[in-house]
């Protein structure tokens, strides 16, 4: 991890650890106050995820694992930009067209985190070698899925917490919508996800039987270095 990495993480590790400390006084000043909980509930739960996304680089080297800077601040700053900005700096209700281009840039990152698990599964086996088509359907498909799973997360989230996550209400007026324009915004998530899915997909498969290995820079790898120490 480079010395600007490092200094990014840990700003990020503290903006997170003071947003979870100001959201928990928030929660018991305002104990008998339940839309006021909800709210600092609400910013406790995206300011964690993102500071457990902060440490989760450094747990994944236990495991031998080689994470390219370049990915590392790449990942991070999407996270920060969706759950920092967006969420609890309400870029998603003053910038238009943030959450669009989250959901679409989200769906080639995690094809791109696919296409990853995909390697370091195909440089394990010993068995079988895992052909370029097979790596990007399997890249494609982890993207989406991961998509839904999101999708459903933020349908939890506004059930328990009344926010307004999936837009299924007007932002101003708190009015819910009816009928199909209350799942537009989903259903626009779910297709953007799956483009960027596909480009992410389509980019990996050129590259993988062009063997111009262009992608190599910015997969997640295994120390082989490491390995063959700890092996003589």
């Amino acid at each position: 991890m480079s010395k600007f990495t490092k200094i990014y993480y840990t700003a990020i590790r503290i903006i997170t650890s003071v947003l979870i400390l100001l959201s928990i006084y928030g929660v018991i000043k305002n104990f008998y106050d339940g839309e006021k909980i909800s709210e600092y509930s609400f910013i406790f739960i995206n300011a964690l995820v993102l500071l457990v996304a902060s440490l989760l680089p450094g747990y994944l080297k236990k495991y031998d694992l080689v994470i390219p800077n370049l990915v590392l601040i790449i990942y991070l700053t999407f996270i920060t930009c969706a759950l920092l900005l967006g969420e609890i700096g309400g870029f998603f209700k003053t910038v238009r067209h943030w959450d669009s281009f989250l959901h679409l840039t989200s769906g080639g990152l995690i094809a791109f985190l696919g296409l990853s698990v995909a390697y370091l599964l195909n440089e394990r086996s010993k068995g079988f070698k895992l052909s370029p088509f097979f790596v990007v359907i399997f890249a494609f498909c982890f993207a989406t899925t991961i998509g839904v799973v999101w999708e459903i997360v933020e349908f939890l989230i506004d059930w328990i917490f009344s926010s307004n996550m999936q837009r299924y209400k007007d932002n101003f007026t708190g009015v819910p919508f009816v009928g199909q324009k209350a799942l537009l915004d989903t259903m626009k998530d779910y297709m953007l996800n799956t483009l960027g899915a596909l480009v992410a997909s389509v980019i990996g498969y050129v590259d993988i039987k062009r063997e111009s290995y262009i992608l190599n820079r910015v997969l997640i790898k295994r120390d082989v270095d490491k390995e063959k120490a700890l092996a003589n």
